[in-house]
């Protein structure tokens, strides 16, 4: 929103410069600023944005406080992803910066009106940022009770859990190509000895796994693969994530591309992991049977 506001300021400005706004003048509830009354216009609203932004922030973080502390410490990333609260801020912030390259372009060489350049119509679209932006701030005091009802948040992760588990299962990972003689394949004793094993380069949580691309690297050069972690696990730097086989297949850059196809991060998150979802659940019930919280109805 940030840069989407300083291309909008330059195609302003570039219109200012290139339309005769005389046609101003003639409308009745419109009027031509004077160089000292855009400057006023367009400093007003700018040190506003950025008062009202510190503000913002700072219910944000409350909210936030409140949430970790009263329904679950894993509950925080939520309030992150919140499209409202990310849409509010971006509004004050980008007014701000919409005003402040705009605010420089107003100039009065000969420190009178005559021969100034004002961008009028710069400046009107400076006002309706600022209307948009009160706006937005209405909402935004109404969205932040509504965000940390215990409530609304349970139904919002019920919702992301059932959503979940309709995507993840009962779908197993690829389709056996012969569906009346497919046999279980016995990987015996020695498999593990005999794979190129695939190590994990970082530590972290297992987010996310791509099943098409190792489907897709196992069929291209024959392999048969066994991955060891499954979405929500935690894996050391070093651990094997894959065991390869047989491994003469296996170049460096075949596996780093086995490799690239698990993605490690300092957090577990729901993406394809739904047991992390019914964990978040369970921790809003179990805080609201705790004696410090007290909260039965919960």
């Amino acid at each position: 929103m940030v840069i989407a506001a300083v291309v909008l300021a330059v195609i302003s400005d570039r219109v200012d410069a290139a339309v005769d706004t005389s046609f101003l003048a003639n409308v009745p509830w419109l009027y031509q600023n004077q160089t000292q009354g855009a400057r006023a216009v367009l400093s007003a609203i700018a040190t506003s944005m950025v008062g009202v932004a510190g503000v913002t922030f700072s219910m944000t973080l409350v909210a936030v406080s409140f949430a970790a502390s009263n329904i679950g410490p894993r509950l925080v990333g939520n309030f992150m992803r919140d499209r409202g609260n990310q849409i509010t801020l971006g509004t004050f912030i980008a007014t701000f910066v919409y005003c402040l390259l705009i605010l420089r372009t107003v100039t009065d060489p000969a420190g009178a009106d005559d021969g100034a350049y004002i961008p009028h119509i710069s400046i009107l679209i400076a006002l309706l940022l600022a209307l948009l932006s009160v706006g937005n701030l209405i909402y935004f005091i109404h969205h932040v009770p509504e965000s940390i009802n215990v409530a609304r948040i349970a139904y919002l992760i019920a919702q992301e859990l059932q959503e979940s588990v309709l995507k993840l299962f009962p779908d197993e990972v690829g389709d056996p190509s012969d569906t009346q003689n497919s046999p279980d394949v016995d990987l015996g004793p020695s498999f593990r000895t005999e794979s190129q094993q695939i190590k994990a380069g970082s530590t972290g949580y297992l987010q996310v796994i791509d099943d098409e691309s190792l489907i897709e690297l196992a069929k291209t050069h024959d392999l048969l693969l066994r991955v060891e972690y499954r979405p929500g696990d935690f894996a050391q730097a070093g651990g094997v994530l894959l065991y390869a086989n047989p491994s003469a297949r296996v170049g460096p850059e075949i596996a780093q591309e086995l490799a690239n196809c698990f993605v490690l991060g300092p957090k577990r998150t729901a993406s394809q992991n739904a047991m992390f979802l019914v964990d978040q659940l369970v921790e809003i019930m179990v805080r609201a049977l705790s004696p410090g919280v007290n909260d039965p109805l919960t």
